[in-house]
């Protein structure tokens, strides 16, 4: 719609020469080689113009599907990442009966750093975030 509303005034005139083409034609007027020569040329320039306008929309469309497809595929791969790390952290916990201090410790510092990355763990630091700015921008609304 965007394309279109830029090159409006140039769709315009593309109506304006048709319309002229019919008119002559409807009054059986006969052209001059060169009057006939600058009203094809006119028109011509509008049906480009629209096959422009038509290939930049379609561009716009691909685009847009093709990040939407991306990030839809990010997501799913997050999630996927998630139970994974999930899955070894529930069967870490089932052998922490038979583990060290220092395993302990270190099975404490690797949950605790999936849980970090968990999707969470990133919404509560965007909570996190909000929190401090709006407590920044003077804790009320506006």
């Amino acid at each position: 719609t965007l394309q279109f509303i830029q090159e409006y005034v140039k769709f315009k005139q593309g109506e304006v020469w048709l319309d002229i083409a019919e008119s002559f034609e409807s009054d059986g007027m006969v052209l001059t080689d060169f009057d006939q020569a600058r009203l094809e040329s006119g028109m011509d320039a509008s049906y480009l113009l629209a096959e422009q306008v038509q290939e930049k929309q379609r561009e716009i469309l691909e685009g847009g599907f093709l990040m939407d497809t991306m990030k839809e595929q990010n997501f799913y791969d997050s999630i996927l990442l998630q139970q994974e790390q999930e899955r070894a952290g529930l069967l870490h916990k089932k052998d922490k009966g038979n583990l060290t201090m220092r395993e302990r410790l270190e099975a404490k510092l690797k949950k605790e750093a999936m849980l970090k990355n968990s999707v969470r763990s990133a919404m509560d630091s965007l909570s996190q975030k909000d929190l401090m700015n709006t407590e920044n921008d003077g804790g009320g609304p506006d």
